[in-house]
This record gives C-alpha cells, sequence and structure tokens, in this order.
C-alpha cells in the first residue's frame, strides 16, 4: 500500500511538471524552430521564452502549439499557454505563417508572410491557449486582426516603439480586460477596437493623442505611398470602453474630436495605480507599466522594481 501511494505520488508530481513545462529557446536560424521543439520533446511546455530570429515557418510552429489556426498540413500541437517573445526578432522569410481557404474579405491576403519588425495580419489568429503575450521590444507595427480570437488574454501590453495599431487587433478576444497602448504611438485604425468586448480599458500612454487614420489595406502602414490616410473617427465600440490616459494630457484628449468619442475618459499618474503586483521580495529588476501590468525594460516610461524599491523611470 506505501509503496503504491509513493507511486501515485510520483505520477503526480511528474505531471504537475509535465503540464508546467517552461523552456527558453533561441533560434540563431530563422525558420528552424520546428526542428528544435521536435528534437526536444517541446509539445508538452507551456511556457516559452524565445530569442533570436524568426520568420513565417517560426511563426506557423508557435501559433499550433498555442492552439491557433494556421491553414498549413501537419501543424504542431501543444500546450502554450504563456509565450515571451520579448528577445526575440521578427524578420521576413519563409513559408506563410497563415494559409486562409475563405478569406473573411477581398481586402485581406490569402496567405500572411512574415515582415521585419511587423506583428502580421492574422499572426495569432484564434491562439485559445495563450493567457500570456509578450511582444518583441523591436516591433514598430501591429497589423490587422493580429491578435483577433485570443479569447484567453486578459491584457495586451503593446511595447514602447510601436508607431502604427491597426483594425481589429484584439477582435473576439473575450477575456480581454486592458489593452495598453504605448508613448510612441503615432497612429491609430479607426476600426482597431472593433470586436471587442464592452467595458475593458484602454490605457493610451501617448502624451499627444495618436492620429485616428483609414486606408486601404493594399499596401503597409510604413509606405506613405502604398496607400492613402484619411482623417477619420472610431466606430461605435469605442463607445462602451474606458479610455486611461496620462493626467497632463487629459485636456489633449477631452477636446479631440475623435478620442473624445470613449464612454469614459479618466486620466492616471504615477501614485493613483496600484501597486498590488509588485513582489517586493525580488531581487531582480522588474518592469511594470503605470497602470500596474508587466512591461519590458526598454519602456521609456514605468515603475522599476529594484531590489523589492519602487523607482519611476
Amino acid at each position: 500500500m506505501k509503496s503504491r501511494i509513493i507511486i501515485l505520488a510520483s505520477a503526480l508530481i511528474l505531471s504537475c511538471h509535465i503540464f508546467a513545462q517552461e523552456v527558453t529557446v533561441n533560434v540563431a536560424t530563422a525558420g528552424t524552430l520546428r526542428s528544435m521543439v521536435e528534437a526536444n520533446d517541446l509539445q508538452d511546455a507551456t511556457i516559452i521564452h524565445v530569442s533570436g530570429v524568426i520568420n513565417g515557418d517560426d511563426v506557423m510552429v508557435l501559433k499550433s502549439l498555442a492552439g491557433g489556426k494556421t491553414g498549413v498540413e501537419n501543424p504542431l500541437e501543444g500546450r502554450l499557454s504563456t509565450l515571451d517573445l520579448s528577445e526575440a526578432t521578427i524578420v521576413e522569410g519563409g513559408n506563410p505563417y497563415y494559409v486562409s481557404p475563405n478569406p473573411l474579405s477581398s481586402t485581406y491576403p490569402n496567405q500572411c508572410f512574415t515582415q521585419n519588425d511587423t506583428i502580421g495580419i492574422y499572426m495569432f489568429l484564434d491562439c485559445k491557449k495563450l493567457t500570456d503575450l509578450m511582444l518583441p521590444r523591436s516591433v514598430k507595427t501591429i497589423r490587422e486582426a493580429a491578435f483577433a480570437g485570443c479569447s484567453q488574454l486578459p491584457k495586451l501590453n503593446i511595447p514602447e516603439g510601436v508607431t502604427y495599431i491597426g483594425a481589429g487587433i484584439a477582435r473576439d478576444c473575450s477575456c480581454l480586460k486592458t489593452v495598453v497602448i504605448p508613448t510612441t504611438t503615432l497612429q491609430v485604425h479607426c476600426w482597431a477596437f472593433m470586436g471587442v468586448s464592452q467595458g475593458y480599458t484602454v490605457s493610451c500612454l501617448a502624451p499627444t493623442p495618436p492620429r485616428c487614420v483609414d486606408y486601404t489595406l493594399n499596401g503597409s502602414p510604413d509606405d506613405p505611398s502604398s496607400y492613402s490616410f484619411f482623417d477619420a473617427e472610431f466606430d461605435e465600440s469605442v463607445k462602451g470602453l474606458t479610455l486611461l490616459v496620462p493626467q497632463e494630457s487629459y485636456n489633449l484628449y477631452a477636446n479631440d474630436p475623435v478620442w473624445s468619442q470613449f464612454g469614459h475618459m479618466q486620466p492616471f499618474t504615477l501614485s493613483s495605480q496600484p501597486t498590488t503586483p509588485f513582489d517586493a521580495t525580488s531581487q531582480q529588476e522588474v518592469y511594470y507599466r503605470i497602470d500596474g501590468t508587466r512591461a519590458h525594460p526598454s519602456a521609456s516610461h514605468g515603475i522599476i522594481l529594484k531590489k523589492g524599491k519602487k523607482v519611476v523611470k
């Protein structure tokens, strides 16, 4: 009986280890992630930290592990719930990370390929297993429907350095509570918040209200010659959302004909933000945004936790 209990306890420990496996992978050569996953049997990993360079082939692997749609044959199956890409760089190349048999619209591509420093169209489409996602620090552009259908994702932190945010980025993200827009954002698509759950909060850290734009999907937001910008207004969905803006910029947002469309607008300050996420026992430098969510060390504004003490940055 005693030996049976020991065996059962060991099996439970092993099971917990498998389901909570955390791994770090460095992709030195873009396109090689699948071979690394298969060689090391990483399909059971629930937490993956990725560094190095990743292209369309690698993104397809990560989408598969997180339960996302790829539209390609022989996708990997995994348990990926936490994906940390903060040390990774997205580059162009490889096969498409998503192939759509029935495009939602004629304006969206049938095949989606990676572009340099870009979270592409449908890049994390329907990654229903993801509960935490840290994007690459090098990202400059968030394209359309990038996180659509990530139904278990509670927050979306867009890293500093991103200048453009596309349409419907969080469509059908039913658990989403918070979207954080960085200080560097210059342009936000008028349909950026289309299809989101009512009642969630948008924290816009930009000191000046980003321009609300609309454009044709034939080109890249990084190439103004390939499309036409128009001054636009947000769609009706923003009337059910709360907007947090820097206190010193509150009047700019409140008097802006577009950003004032949000149903609720509140100013924030560093001192008014909750401090419950901070770990006072930590001996490492941990970075948080001003709304209390974790941030990348590259963030230009926020709070640094240094050996249990908060330092305003």
